[in-house]
């Protein structure tokens, strides 16, 4: 008797248990779905802000003369113009090493520090620094003398003004400090502050000093001199930026 098996393969299925078959409806077929540059996408980055242009600063107008810090002594008018596209951003004072036929110490001579000024984004750029000097001719033992070492305003402001003392009997001029103000463009202007220059004596005598406007900054100086320097006369000068 010969039996034939037959096999029959029947298709079935069978109910999910939790398991999911990794070729059906995974993530990464639904990512691949996706458009690839569809509106949910990831942005870009916003492109950098565009950099402020540079505001070299140049006199606006030809100044004017702002005052004087010192006495009616001397007999020299000695003036003390930067190079052209420099201003005055700190000075040093050269002070006699002793006491003068005057009575007590004072300044022989007087040193501009003078370089370009670059404003950028609101921040003030100092260039290269080159000095402009004047002094007395040293008599009266107003030499030997030394040097304050120079003083600068601090970072962000310019040089507006000056203080000195003149002592009790107005023959003196030493114990300096700088004005400095704020700024942020050729016409914004802050807050004034002194800034005092050291190793010019603590003479307390004869408090002296001059301011350019709200709006200025210091141009150049012009020093009056005999033996040593008697008095510092400022020009004072609006800016704007070079073409």
């Amino acid at each position: 008797m010969r039996f034939v098996l037959l096999t029959l393969i029947t298709a079935c299925s069978f109910q999910a248990n939790g398991v999911q078959d990794a070729s059906v409806n995974t993530d990464a077929q639904a990512r691949d779905a996706r458009a690839l540059d569809g509106g949910g996408g990831v942005v870009d980055a916003a492109p950098d802000a565009a950099t402020t242009p540079a505001c070299r600063l140049r006199p606006n107008g030809p100044g004017r003369t702002g005052g004087k810090v010192g006495g009616n002594g001397g007999g020299t008018n000695v003036n003390m113009p930067c190079p052209a596209g420099t201003f005055p951003v700190g000075l040093n004072f050269e002070i006699s090493n002793g006491n003068t036929s005057n009575g007590e110490r004072s300044a022989y001579s007087m040193t501009e520090l003078c370089a370009p000024l670059t404003l950028q984004s609101g921040n003030l750029q100092v260039g290269p620094v080159q000095n402009v000097m004047a002094s007395g001719n040293g008599t009266f033992m107003w030499t030997p003398a030394t040097a304050s070492g120079p003083t600068m305003c601090p970072t962000n402001t310019v040089l507006v003004g000056l203080k000195g003392h003149t002592g009790s009997s107005n023959i003196l001029l030493a114990n300096f400090s700088l004005k400095c103000r704020g700024i942020s463009g050729p016409s914004t202007f802050g807050a004034e502050q002194l800034v005092a220059v050291a190793n010019t004596t603590n003479l307390a005598d004869g408090a002296d000093e001059v301011s350019c406007n709200d709006n200025e900054m210091m141009a150049r100086a012009t020093a009056r001199v005999g033996a040593g320097i008697d008095s510092v006369t400022l020009d004072c000068v609006q800016l704007e930026c070079a073409p």
